[in-house]
């Protein structure tokens, strides 16, 4: 019989960048707001700048990892700006975070390539917790910014693809069936942090509060039924890279 479920009911806090994060935000209270929540998240911010001048300047200076910035700069547009990060580092990781709900807006910013589009009203933790979601080669959205975007991306391709990862579908699957941290740690071989970690990924994918809520609606979704070895992948639209299409939304 599994052990008690021993999940908090919320999604544990993400496991910090290993690389510093520069923020790009013009207004001061929000540039505050957000700056302080990054470092008590466990984040190493590299800055936080009001303008893509100042942050292409820091990008020349320090090392940078991964890039947390609004989607309106006061001084360039975005493309321009994400053009010149990526001459000075080319593997940068790009979050975009904004107020904005004009779909041409939004679709736009899916053109540069962006690793995640994240709206401003979600709660602080739970926009935390995706940010702590974003990786390489991925396009991670959330509850407010993927309903129109897929809609949107169903007709310009016809299609979308939303596989999880293998680790985060083992975690979910087990937690299905009731295992507590420490027996999933224990039948995967993982460390108890790494199956946290898992989880909290998994739930911050599919716009879930919780781990157990994740795996009831990634069986509802048949995410955890299949078997693939790898993550499917979906194009990017406007971009001739390929990258995984994460949101919460699977209809």
């Amino acid at each position: 019989m599994p052990e008690s479920n021993a999940y908090a009911p919320e999604p544990t806090p993400p496991t910090p960048f290993l690389l510093p994060v520069l923020l790009v935000e013009p207004d001061d209270l929000a540039r505050r707001a957000v700056a302080a929540l990054l470092t008590s998240h466990g984040h190493r911010l590299a800055g936080a700048v009001v303008s893509g001048g100042e942050a292409l300047e820091t990008l020349r200076r320090q090392h940078v990892g991964v890039i947390v910035t609004e989607i309106s700069l006061p001084d360039m547009a975005l493309g321009e700006f994400l053009c010149e990060a990526r001459q000075i580092r080319a593997d940068v990781l790009v979050v975009t975070i904004t107020g904005e709900g004009d779909l041409d807006v939004l679709a736009e910013t899916l053109r540069f390539g962006v690793n995640a589009l994240l709206s401003k009203y979600s709660s602080p933790h739970l926009l935390m917790t995706r940010i702590g979601a974003v990786f390489a080669d991925g396009l991670l959205l959330d509850e407010i910014t993927a309903p129109p975007l897929l809609a949107w991306l169903r007709r310009e391709t016809g299609s979308e693809t939303f596989v999880l990862p293998r680790r985060e579908r083992e975690v979910l699957e087990l937690v299905l069936q009731g295992h507590s941290v420490r027996s999933v740690a224990q039948a995967l071989g993982l460390a108890e942090s790494t199956v946290k970690s898992h989880a909290a990924k998994a739930a911050a994918r599919l716009g879930m509060r919780s781990s157990r809520l994740a795996a009831t609606e990634a069986s509802r979704r048949g995410l955890i039924a299949n078997d693939p070895e790898t993550i499917v992948l979906a194009e990017r639209p406007g971009s001739p890279r390929r990258g995984t299409i994460v949101s919460p939304d699977g209809k």
